[in-house]
């Protein structure tokens, strides 16, 4: 037979129990959401360039990384300039995010690619080699044989980031071959869980 004083001991312990249960998840909830403010406000310009990249390719590279090769350098020069000028997005001030872009993109450099299982890049020695100089459509040829299984050539611009690194601006062309091929400019926000691409604009198809 229990005595009614091991039954209010029981009651007390169970008590306590679920008293430490719930303290323990709401630590693990305030150290989750530190965690994400941490992550949502990073400062450290080459960890969020390398983000927003993962972030395009998860979202916008719509088939398997072994069928396409991504140029090491990023793209520059008056087009991608032109279409920076005249992008537009809702009723949004994009003049600072444009103005990173210019600044950012004066001169090609290496992109700060992400580190991806079966993300192949492209160097500008070797791409000289293959396509100046030659008729295109050769070059292409070269290209594929060369590079197989790849199907596509991947080229970004470096990434334009407004005053307080919460939405970004890349350049993305995707060539597939002498009249194959599409460019756009990919526009995205950053949340607590990463960024995400909030819109693409067509530029031009070939």
């Amino acid at each position: 037979m229990v005595t009614p004083g091991f039954v209010k001991a029981g009651k007390r312990i169970k008590s306590i129990n679920i008293g430490m249960l719930v303290l323990l998840t709401l630590v693990v909830m305030a150290l989750l959401g530190i965690h994400l403010l941490a992550s949502f406000s990073s400062s450290d310009p080459f960890v969020e360039e390398v983000e927003v990249y993962k972030a395009i390719i998860d979202q916008r590279v719509d088939t398997d990384l072994s069928n396409l090769i991504f140029m090491k350098e990023s793209i520059w020069g008056s087009s991608p300039d032109e279409y920076v000028d005249k992008f537009q997005y809702e009723n949004r001030d994009l003049s600072e995010l444009k103005r990173s872009f210019h600044l950012v993109n004066k001169q090609s450099s290496s992109l700060p690619l992400p580190n991806l299982d079966n993300l192949a890049v492209l160097t500008t020695a070797e791409y000289v080699r293959i396509f100046p100089g030659q008729r295109l459509s050769l070059a292409w040829k070269k290209f594929f044989l060369k590079y197989a299984p790849a199907k596509a050539l991947v080229r970004m611009s470096r990434v334009g980031f407004d005053e307080d690194a919460k939405s970004a601006l890349v350049y993305f062309t995707h060539g597939c071959g002498t009249h194959c091929g599409h460019g756009e400019m990919i526009l995205l926000e950053k949340t607590l869980f990463g960024w995400k691409v909030i819109w693409i604009e067509n530029l031009w198809v070939s």
